[in-house]
């Protein structure tokens, strides 16, 4: 087998972001978190760095994105490409891991952990591959995204999309429709700082940690000046602001970033929000539509996520299950002390929530 060539910097030549955006238009599992623009949309906080990297057989790339570093002692960092690593196929990780593997541990990471995007039977080829590599699925505390996800199609037209919803589902949003809920695409800088404070909100009453991927000031900035890439969008009630959404666009597949509300109104507050976001995706030229997110029911035993989950569920979707979050000891006997330390910081906040 040709040997993998590996290189990993946090300044990329314009041939190298080249390269990666090349590689990545061709690839399904693709997402807004390995893509150039990712480092602006959720800014590192003051112990973490990205880097970018790529690796390649001969003039053959096999993935390329970004690694994220965080400091956890003088020398040694832990690493994550979060939604990634991206490949063609979900068996091309095996390969590309294990060439990353030591290039990372030359560079003092403790612990690689991955999660990359892949539905249906690809994701049970991404697990393999994973595991073959030498990656384990990590504790459930720290298990930060979701395993599995609601996707709708919407290739259909508007009037099949809403018979494919639930009874429940299309009661809650004619309801909220003809109580007066309107949704428009977000116009200013203040309406960004409102949706900042409305998640703020909803972070305190759920207990959901934030950070600056949260900040619908960035998402605006960005969609402003990159239109074709999203939508962003407020909704309303009595002619206030009470919620707002952001949704991205990779190839066909259209995916829910963000989604808050307040819980001061007392209408069925994210149908019309969410139904909205569908609409807008597929005047992109989204095929379909993912939810972000579902219960999973071999694992989730949280009933307020799984309350998350009915309001989603009366979309009518095609419930998806993909790879969890693995990790890989690259120094096991520090990789042990980082995750029991991680673990009690996780278990310290979840009983803050």
């Amino acid at each position: 087998m040709t040997e993998c060539r590996v290189h990993i910097t946090p300044r990329p030549t314009q041939m190298m972001l080249n390269e990666l955006v090349a590689f990545q238009s061709g690839c399904s599992s693709r997402t807004v978190q390995q893509s150039l623009v990712w480092p602006d949309l959720n800014r590192p906080e003051p112990d973490q760095e990205y880097q970018y990297y790529i690796v390649k057989v001969g003039p053959t790339v096999l993935s390329a994105g970004l690694i994220r570093f965080r400091n956890v002692a003088a020398g040694y960092t832990v690493a994550s490409i979060v939604r990634g690593p991206v490949t063609v196929k979900p068996e091309d990780a095996k390969q590309v891991l294990l060439a990353l593997e030591e290039k990372l541990h030359e560079m003092g990471v403790i612990t690689l952990t991955v999660n990359p995007y892949w539905g249906g039977q690809k994701k049970d080829l991404s697990v393999a591959a994973l595991q073959d590599a030498g990656f384990r699925r990590v504790n459930r505390v720290l298990q930060y995204f979701p395993t599995a996800t609601a996707i709708i199609d919407i290739t259909k037209s508007t009037d099949a999309m809403l018979d494919g919803m639930t009874a429940a589902g299309r009661k809650h949003l004619r309801r909220a429709i003809k109580k007066g809920v309107t949704c428009r695409p977000m116009a200013s800088y203040e309406e960004a700082l409102r949706a900042n404070e409305i998640m703020v909100q909803m972070a305190q009453e759920t207990g959901l940690s934030l950070d600056s991927q949260y900040n619908f000031v960035a998402h605006f900035e960005y969609l402003k000046t990159n239109p074709d890439a999203g939508t962003i969008l407020v909704t309303e009630y009595e002619g206030e602001i009470f919620g707002a959404a952001v949704n991205y666009l990779e190839g066909k597949r259209a995916y829910n970033m963000l989604l808050t509300t307040s819980s001061e109104v007392d209408v069925p507050r994210s149908y019309v929000l969410m139904w909205e976001s569908i609409l807008a995706m597929k005047a992109l030229g989204a095929e379909s539509f993912d939810m972000q997110g579902f219960p999973d029911d071999e694992v989730e035993t949280d009933e307020s996520i799984r309350a998350r989950g009915a309001f989603k569920e009366g979309f009518g979707p095609e419930v998806v299950k993909l790879p969890p979050s693995m990790s890989k000891a690259l120094r096991p006997l520090l990789h042990g002390a980082v995750t029991k330390l991680r673990g009690v910081r996780q278990n310290y906040k979840s009983s803050k929530k």
